[in-house]
C-alpha cells in the first residue's frame, strides 16, 4: 500500500541546514529530522544500508513483489521542502574532544558523542525510508529475545517442541522485568513462557527457553531474519562478572529493522507461520514507552486495531540502554523500524533519548495514519 498523502513526511528532502555532527548524514527517503531524530539528508540516495537479501527462509516464505498488498515502492519526493517542516527544536548531539573505544564481546565501535544513536525505518517491500547510523553496533538488553521467540517458533513448527510441554522455572534468581519471579507456579507450559517472554520481556521466562534451545538456536533463527551482527549473547543475569557477555544481545538498527519486517511478511502470508506465532506473541507486549509512545494505544490491549493503527513491537532497557523495534501499520501502509541509544554513565542522556524515541515515532505515525 503507497505511503502518499503528507507533505510533510515526503515533500523534505535534498535540502541542508548547517549543523554541528560528528557522524554521517543519514540516508533519506522522507524527511524524518523535522522532528530531531537527526539532521537532514542532502540526496534522496538509498545507499549503504547494508540489507538486500530478501530471503525469508526460517520463519515463512518469501514476498511476492507483485502483491498489491505490499505496494508499490515510495514516489519521488519534491526537491523542496514545505515550510512546515522546519526543524522543530532539533539540537545537535553534544559532542567530546576525546574518543573513547569500548570493547565488549566480539564488536568493537568508537564514541564521539555523549549519546549514542542509531535508528532504521523501513517500508513492505524493504525499501529504506529514514537510516541514521543504523550499521553501528550497540548494546540491544532484551532485544535479542526476538531471537529466542523465533527459536522456539520454528522448534514447534517442526515438531520437536510443543506448546503444551513443562518448562521448570530457573534456578538462578534474576530481578528486574517479568511476573514469574512473583508467582507460586514452578511450571509452566512452553506457549505460557514465550507468552511472558514477549508481553512482559520477562527474564526468567527469557532464560528458561534459553536453557531448552540453547544460543545456537537463537543465533541460527537471528540468521534466518537477515542478521549478520545483531544476536543474543548470554542469559539475563543478576550480576555480570568480568568473563561475561557485557550485556544479553547486541544489534544493529538495519539489521532488527529488517528482522521485524521479515516477521511481519512472513505473519501475512500464513498464519501456521512460525513467524506467525512470533508476531502473535509480541502484540501482547506491554511496554509503549519508546517509540510507540507516539500512538496512545492501551499497553495492556492493544492486539486488535485502534483508530485504525496495529502495532507490535519488542523493547530493551538497561541502565544506560534503551532500544525498541518493531511494526506499526496504518491506513497508508505500514513501516517497520528500529531505534537504538546508548549513553555513559557520568552523562544521563535517557530524557534525550526517550525525546528521540517519541519523536520518531511521531513521524512515523504520521507517515502512516494520514
Amino acid at each position: 500500500m503507497l505511503l502518499r498523502g503528507n507533505p510533510e513526511c515526503l515533500d523534505a528532502v535534498e535540502y541542508a541546514v548547517e549543523r554541528s555532527f560528528k557522524r554521517r548524514p543519514p540516508v533519506i527517503g522522507m524527511d524524518l529530522s523535522a522532528v530531531g531524530v537527526g539532521p537532514p539528508g542532502l540526496a534522496n540516495e538509498l545507499t549503504g544500508v547494508g540489507i538486500a537479501d530478501d530471503n525469508l527462509d526460517g520463519l515463512g516464505g518469501g514476498i511476492d513483489s507483485g502483491n498489491k498488498r505490499h505496494g508499490p515502492k515510495l514516489p519521488k519526493p519534491h526537491p523542496h521542502p514545505p515550510a512546515e517542516c522546519a526543524l522543530a527544536d532539533a539540537k545537535s548531539p553534544r559532542t567530546r574532544t576525546q574518543v573513547r573505544t569500548r570493547r565488549g564481546v566480539g564488536w568493537t565501535y568508537a564514541a564521539d558523542m555523549a549519546l549514542r544513536w542509531s535508528s532504521h525505518v523501513v517500508d513492505s517491500t524493504g525499501t529504506v525510508v529514514y537510516s541514521e547510523d543504523a550499521g553501528r553496533l550497540q548494546p540491544t538488553a532484551s532485544i535479542g529475545k526476538i531471537f529466542l521467540l523465533a527459536a522456539a517458533a520454528n522448534a514447534v513448527a517442526a515438531g520437536s517442541l510443543d506448546l503444551s510441554m513443562l518448562i521448570p522455572r530457573p534456578s538462578e534468581p534474576v530481578a528486574d522485568s517479568g511476573l514469574w519471579q512473583h508467582l507460586a507456579v514452578e511450571d509452566l507450559t512452553l506457549g505460557d513462557v514465550a507468552v511472558l517472554t514477549a508481553a512482559v520481556s520477562d527474564n526468567l521466562a527469557a532464560n528458561a527457553l534459553l536453557d531448552l534451545l540453547g544460543l545456537d538456536a537463537a543465533d541460527a533463527a537471528a540468521r534466518s531474519l537477515g542478521c549478520v551482527q545483531s544476536r543474543l549473547l548470554d542469559r539475563i543475569r543478576a550480576v555480570r562478572g568480568a568473563g561475561d557477555p557485557i550485556g544479553p544481545s547486541v544489534g544493529r538498527a538495519d539489521e532488527l529493522a529488517e528482522a521485524v519486517r521479515r516477521i511481519h511478511v512472513a505473519a501475512d502470508e500464513s498464519d501456521q507461520s512460525p513467524a506467525f506465532s512470533v508476531r502473535r506473541w509480541l502484540s501482547i507486549g506491554v511496554d509503549l514507552s519508546m517509540v510507540a509512545s507516539a500512538f496512545h494505544l492501551d499497553p495492556l490491549a492493544h492486539i486488535d486495531a485502534d483508530r485504525g493503527v496495529q502495532l507490535w513491537n519488542k523493547t530493551g532497557t538497561d541502565t544506560f540502554v534503551r532500544a525498541d523495534t518493531g511494526v506499526v501499520e496504518g491506513a497508508q501502509g505500514w513501516l517497520a523500524y528500529a531505534a537504538l541509544a546508548e549513553w555513559d554513565a557520568d552523562c544521563d542522556d535517557r530524557d534525550e533519548a526517550m525525546d528521540r524515541m517519541r519523536k520518531l515515532g511521531d513521524r512515523i505515525r504520521q507517515c502512516t495514519l494520514t
